[in-house]
């Protein structure tokens, strides 16, 4: 059986069995409200056209879930919350932040396809940006039936470091600073940081990414995103 590499689903969590996928039928209805407060809008030829919001964005995410089979019938209620914000302040800069926090109200008959699952980008080489991703975990390493918090942090500017190099600063590239952040009760306190120059050729960003688990040094690694789309 192709298992990820979790320890829920491997059973390494003290009092907790493992989540092992089992054959059964699955229903599930999701709600999701998304507020932008004081939005403005313009009417051109017709059409209305947003103008932004000095207000972040609010988010809400609700899913039930119904598990069952001969043997196992149940259900589970999922809720997460989130805020975030895109703040362009000068000439391609642009500072975006997004912090979100929820869990599993009841998770007594969450099975695998049910867990929380959080953007993780293991690959070297990737052909889409991410604005919530974790790049040095392997995929599904850090999913939770628990609950969570989260937070994505970045800064864009033409002129940081790189940029005030001679041959680089009559460039279209641009520097970005990120942070992600993600506690979970079973993994503790996770943070990446990142420095990567984006707009290489005009599709390309690439950096390095560190890691650290609570408090404590846990990895680099080199990141090339191709913005292909």
């Amino acid at each position: 059986v192709n298992l990820p590499d979790n320890p829920f689903v491997m059973g390494e969590v003290e009092g907790r069995g493992a989540i092992v996928p089992v054959n059964h039928n699955n229903a599930s209805v999701t709600a999701e409200l998304t507020w932008t407060p004081r939005q403005r809008y313009r009417i051109r030829n017709g059409a209305k056209l947003s103008e932004g919001s000095d207000w972040p964005t609010f988010r809400v995410v609700y899913r039930h879930g119904f598990n069952y089979n001969n043997t196992l019938a149940g259900h589970y209620d999922f809720l997460k919350a989130e805020i975030s914000r895109t703040t362009q302040f000068a000439a391609f800069s642009e500072f975006s932040w997004r912090l979100s926090a929820g869990g599993f109200i009841n998770a007594d008959n969450v099975q695998i396809q049910d867990l929380c699952y959080f953007n993780t980008q293991a690959s070297p080489v990737l052909l889409n940006s991410y604005e919530d991703a974790f790049y040095l975990k392997p995929y599904y390493s850090v999913a939770s039936p628990e609950y969570f918090s989260e937070a994505h942090i970045r800064f864009t500017t033409p002129y940081l470091m790189l940029k005030r190099l001679p041959g680089f600063s009559r460039t279209l590239m641009r520097e970005n600073l990120s942070t992600a952040l993600l506690w979970t009760p079973h993994y503790g306190f996770y943070a990446e940081a990142g420095y990567t120059v984006s707009e290489i050729f005009l599709m390309a960003e690439a950096g390095f990414y560190t890691g650290f688990r609570n408090w404590k040094y846990e990895g680099l690694g080199f990141r090339v995103i191709l913005n292909l789309r």
